[in-house]
């Protein structure tokens, strides 16, 4: 579940039949406990490790390809994009923030279909809870989240007051930095909420409650990637965040030992970077005719709309 950093930090969390081996671990010298690492280094992933998936030196993709950025980059450009890939990737322990409640121990732990930044498969759905009242959904006092995993070996308790569940599948974050871009007053002039136009589609625009119009996330209610990146990194791993001017979501202070932010401002502005460049899923063709014209069909039968 990503508590542990390091092969010591995985042998010294046994227990149950596996006690008196850890404690005889424990009770080696130094340099017999290197002995024991370096033998299970060495049955496989030595020359591989790196800080999260992406094996060091790999290339980013190629502009509009799954993967990479949405256009052509300056070299600048290019090392900030792979310094966010980096961070998006990385896998964070106990000692960089982890906890105490979390879901995955990096972005890339639940983004990752088909290639890193992608989506995720039903086993790492997040799970929301609420009380059923008058048969609407009540959030607990506590929040809607119920986490995955905690630093301890239990899974986190639900609020016993739940009875209504809904799990929530990773969407991928391919062409979010174009949502953004899309001008508020067109996003308004969609509206229809009482559907006037008899086309039995009612779209109503998200505000928050602090007025902003809400673009990201299964809700719309996540205003833009700055905000979706500190959402993510306070509700889904636990990190807390810089305080940062006009933002206001993510936690900026939690009960563990390590220090707060347990993010810099640099990586999480990079982080923000890498998520608003990545390229909107490309479009194959095969058929350029046949498929035109099933795109005049999706659009007559209203799926456009």
């Amino acid at each position: 579940d990503g508590r542990d950093e390091t092969l010591d930090e995985a042998i010294r969390w046994h227990g149950g039949e596996a006690q008196p081996s850890r404690d005889a671990y424990v009770a080696l010298s130094d340099a017999e406990r290197e002995l024991v690492i370096a033998f299970l280094e060495s049955l496989g992933g030595r020359e591989l490790r790196s800080e999260g998936l992406v094996a060091p030196g790999t290339p980013v993709p190629d502009a509009g390809a799954y993967g990479g950025p949405a256009h052509a980059m300056s070299a600048d450009e290019l090392a900030r994009f792979e310094r966010g890939r980096a961070a998006f990737d990385r896998d964070r322990g106990r000692s960089q923030g982890l906890g105490p409640a979390f879901n995955g121990d990096s972005c890339r732990a639940c983004h990752f279909d088909p290639v890193i930044g992608g989506s995720g498969p039903a086993d790492v759905n997040v799970t929301r809870q609420a009380m059923l009242v008058g048969g609407v959904p009540v959030p607990p006092a506590a929040g809607t989240m119920a986490h995955r995993f905690q630093l301890s070996a239990m899974r986190p308790p639900i609020d016993p007051a739940s009875d209504f569940f809904e799990l929530r599948q990773t969407p991928a974050l391919f062409g979010f930095g174009l949502v953004e871009q899309i001008p508020e007053a067109h996003i308004l002039a969609a509206e229809d909420p009482d559907d006037l136009d008899g086309d039995g589609i009612s779209g109503r625009a998200h505000r928050l409650p602090d007025g902003r119009l809400g673009r990201l996330g299964w809700k719309a209610d996540v205003p833009d990637l700055a905000e979706f990146a500190r959402d993510g990194m306070a509700n889904e791993l636990g990190v807390t965040l810089p305080p940062q001017s006009g933002l206001t979501f993510g936690a900026l202070t939690d009960g563990d030992d390590v220090p707060d932010p347990e993010i810099s401002l640099e990586e999480l502005d990079d982080l923000v970077f890498y998520m608003r460049a990545l390229a909107p899923p490309p479009r194959t063709r095969a058929d350029a005719a046949l498929e035109d014209r099933g795109e005049m069909v999706f659009e007559s039968v209203g799926c456009a709309s």
